[in-house]
């Protein structure tokens, strides 16, 4: 009995044991994850005690304002009555009739005011003494190549001679007294920084490639004297905007033999051209068949109006290429021949008028079905 006893009070003091150590567990375990809250809300709270607020980003408008570049000063020309004569001793010179002619411009500077006299004797010739073979005939002109800028010729001599200007590209303005009657072939030929030259109403004559590739030649006024215009005068001359023909005019036709019975107009590479009134000696608009690469107005990308006389019996090759403004055109019934590739490369917009019919761009075959047969 008493070992019972004693059983019963052992096992109940074991059993109070155990529920007194899972208690304390218990306690320890909730002391534990209270602990792991509270360390993380700490650490939170610290979190947003040290984070820094985000930045607040502002688009800024830019506003680009369009940089308008200030137009080119026109060039200045000379003062001619405040500059003095230039040296006699910057001249090489031959004695002719009536005088002497210049045949070389030996000095440096520039501006260039040609004595009236050189030696007593009158300057009455720009000299352009003809090379003994053709492929060196350039490098006698009177300036080939040198530096000049402006010049102004005596009132003695009666022309521009022959390649007198040739290759002179820093030239940008020449004075022509009204003593001079012809401007001779290749006198302004490659004159690419002229900007500036008068004829004189005493001209009557503009030789072949005169001003060809005279490239910053805006404007040029030709008197109603001029009665001979030579083989691509003006060809090339990309910034003149407007050329007007004498009434009398005679354009020459470059005595080729394919040209020999034609009268051919050519200002191809006039590409600021706008405007044109063919002259009424003009027989034949095309291309060049001696060198297939001159076209009558080939590239004249701004050429926005033709006038067309009744002397013109064909249109050739190319005519047109390239005139991507010109929007209308009619040809008169003089033509009895047009070449299919005359109008290539013009604007899809273009409208081509003949015997009282309109026909579109993609029509031409049409026309030229009609007119050639």
């Amino acid at each position: 009995m008493k070992k019972l006893t004693a059983l019963t009070i052992a096992l109940t003091m074991l059993l109070s044991f155990a529920a007194c150590s899972s208690e304390e567990s218990g306690t320890a375990e909730a002391d534990v994850t209270t602990s792991k809250t509270e360390t993380v809300k700490d650490e939170t709270e610290k979190a947003e005690e040290t984070t820094v607020p985000e930045e607040t980003t502002t688009e800024e408008t830019t506003t680009t304002e369009e940089v308008t570049e200030p137009a080119e000063p026109e060039y200045e020309i000379p003062d001619w009555d405040s500059i003095d004569y230039a040296d006699e001793l910057d001249f090489m010179t031959e004695d002719v009739d009536g005088g002497v002619a210049i045949t070389e411009y030996l000095g440096t500077n520039p501006i260039v005011k040609i004595p009236e006299t050189i030696g007593g004797k009158k300057v009455v010739k720009l000299s352009y003494i003809a090379p003994s073979s053709k492929t060196d005939w350039y490098t006698f002109s009177l300036f080939y190549k040198t530096k000049i800028t402006d010049v102004r010729l005596p009132s003695g001599v009666t022309k521009v001679d022959k390649c007198a200007f040739y290759q002179c590209s820093e030239l940008k303005s020449v004075f022509i007294p009204n003593s001079v009657t012809v401007i001779c072939d290749d006198a302004f030929d490659g004159c690419s920084n002229l900007e500036s030259v008068n004829i004189p109403d005493s001209v009557t004559k503009i030789g072949a490639y005169a001003f060809y590739y005279c490239s910053s030649l805006k404007n040029i006024d030709i008197p109603e004297k001029v009665t001979n215009i030579g083989w691509n005068a003006f060809f090339g001359c990309s910034s003149i905007t407007e050329l007007i023909y004498p009434q009398n005019v005679t354009l020459d036709n470059g005595d080729y033999e394919w040209s020999k019975n034609y009268i051919p107009i050519f200002l191809g590479g006039c590409s600021s051209l706008k405007s044109i009134d063919i002259p009424n000696c003009v027989t034949y608009i095309g291309r060049d068949e001696n060198t297939g690469g001159i076209y009558s107005f080939g590239y004249c990308k701004n050429l926005e109006s033709v006038t067309i006389p009744n002397t013109v019996t064909e249109i050739g090759s190319s005519a047109f290429y390239n005139c991507t403004s010109l929007k209308s055109i009619t040809i008169p019934d003089s033509v009895v021949k047009i070449d299919e590739k005359a109008f290539d490369g013009c604007s899809e917009d273009l409208e081509v008028s003949y015997g009282g019919t309109t026909y579109k761009y993609n029509q031409l075959p049409h026309l030229y079905s009609k007119i050639n047969g």
